[in-house]
């Protein structure tokens, strides 16, 4: 579990900010007031806590598996290739 948070902690780090500021813009989840954060609305906070861990940590496993995983091999094989060819 560790090693596989390792892999995708810096693709949060990158997407929890920009995806926390994004949901309060767009009002989701929900609310009451205007500013749930300073109304103290505790059922919103709750939520909206929940939204900005699950939805950046998916974001980011799902850049990692999807992007991040699939390049490296590519990268990895032009290099091991261009390393065979200038021994060669």
């Amino acid at each position: 579990m560790m090693g596989w948070l390792a892999a995708v902690s810096m693709n949060y780090y990158l997407l929890h900010q920009n995806l926390a500021v994004h949901l309060k813009r767009l009002g989701v989840p929900p609310s009451v007031s205007a500013e749930p954060n300073r109304a103290g609305e505790q059922p919103w906070q709750l939520q909206y806590t929940l939204l900005c861990f699950g939805l950046s940590l998916l974001g980011a496993a799902l850049i990692t598996l999807l992007i991040e995983k699939p390049c490296a091999k590519v990268l990895k094989k032009m290099f091991a290739r261009g390393k065979a060819e200038n021994k060669a």
